[in-house]
């Protein structure tokens, strides 16, 4: 997309729309003519492209003329043939094959985003935390060949995503939007997005703030979540994998957050609560393990926020439950709670349940 832009250098004044269609529309069909011409190699008519495009055989027509602009300008000419149809001739591979790479890469993501409404979802969610300033709806739904209106279902569940991060999405007249708080839960929300919803669209594929942020060789990534591990299992703690990797991906974002200058802060009386934790000490270990996967230098605060991580991931047993572990009154409190909900809802009574009471407290400690 930016390719495009730069090749073109087009104005908004420059597009002549049709009735009722927006410019990113019209823009994405260019596009889409070009593919389509390329891949059909031979002359296609302007029929043919009209029912693979879903328009009129005039509106193919009709925007051939902006289609020959912009190849002219990235080194191809488009030829009309009476009676067979048009072909792109290609007087400058150099400046032509970069050009249409980007066309299949935007074709690829255009596909996605008009199918998947998870897609969409997490490509906004992930450019509008990663950026440094603010970003205009309009603009994000542009860069998705997409109407502001066919993204409007996908801002009400970002909101409602970063809310549950504590984070906000600050409305600025006139700039757009920006995800504001705490550098603490930018990260959660960031690890999240790549956890949670790798399949789904992988971070190559995500704008290229976001993919900064786990910028690193696959040598890299292995070696921090090899030292990490290491470090973990021989504390004694033990993990669902699935926690793991998302601490792995945490340290991995906190190290490029860190070299952006961005820094956690944390609150003074909280430190010295967490330094009392038994997952302070790993978490220090885990630090010195770190130094040889170009992580150091720590401050006190980094330190406290990977032992916090640590703390919501372990796996507390039945076991290891003991009478003067922080926060066992208010855990046993809130399983009693769960339980009368649990009755008041649906009518299913587990008060009696003291092993049930027990499980539930071992799944509530560490939050």
């Amino acid at each position: 997309r930016e390719l495009y832009r730069k090749k073109t250098s087009l104005e908004s004044s420059d597009l002549i729309l049709n009735k009722g269609e927006t410019m990113q529309e019209e823009q994405g069909r260019e596009m889409r003519l070009i593919y389509h011409i390329v891949q059909a190699g031979k002359p296609i008519t302007s029929t043919q492209l009209s029912e693979l495009v879903s328009v009129s055989p005039r509106t193919v027509k009709s925007d051939m003329n902006r289609v020959r602009e912009i190849l002219d300008k990235v080194g191809a000419d488009l030829v009309s043939t009476k009676s067979l149809g048009y072909t792109i001739k290609i007087t400058d591979g150099d400046a032509f094959w970069p050009f249409y790479d980007q066309v299949l890469y935007n074709r690829m993501l255009l596909g996605s985003f008009l199918n998947d409404r998870m897609t969409r979802f997490i490509y906004i969610a992930r450019t509008l935390v990663a950026s440094e300033t603010t970003i205009k709806l309009d603009d994000l739904a542009d860069d998705m060949y997409l109407s502001r209106s066919s993204i409007k279902g996908e801002i009400k569940q970002i909101y409602s995503f970063f809310n549950s991060f504590h984070l906000d999405i600050e409305s600025r007249i006139g700039q757009g939007v920006k995800v504001v708080g705490s550098e603490a839960n930018l990260r959660l929300a960031m690890t999240e997005l790549v956890v949670n919803h790798y399949h789904k669209i992988k971070v190559s594929d995500s704008s290229k703030e976001f993919a900064k942020i786990l910028e690193c060789s696959e040598e890299e990534r292995q070696k921090i979540r090899h030292t990490f591990l290491k470090v973990y299992r021989e504390s004694g703690h033990a993990s669902a994998d699935d926690e793991t990797l998302r601490f792995a991906f945490y340290l991995l974002i906190m190290r490029n957050r860190i070299k952006a200058n961005h820094k956690v802060i944390l609150d003074p009386e909280l430190i010295q609560e967490v330094k009392a934790l038994e997952d302070y000490p790993v978490a220090l270990a885990i630090v010195e393990g770190l130094k040889t996967c170009d992580i150091q230098n720590l401050s006190e605060d980094e330190i406290v926020q990977i032992a916090i991580i640590l703390h919501g991931m372990r796996d507390i047993r039945r076991d290891d439950i003991h009478p003067g572990m922080t926060y066992l009154n208010e855990a046993r409190d809130l399983a009693c709670d769960i339980i009368k909900t649990i009755k008041a809802r649906w009518q299913i009574d587990f008060t009696q349940d003291e092993t049930l009471k027990e499980t539930l407290v071992t799944s509530i400690l560490p939050i």
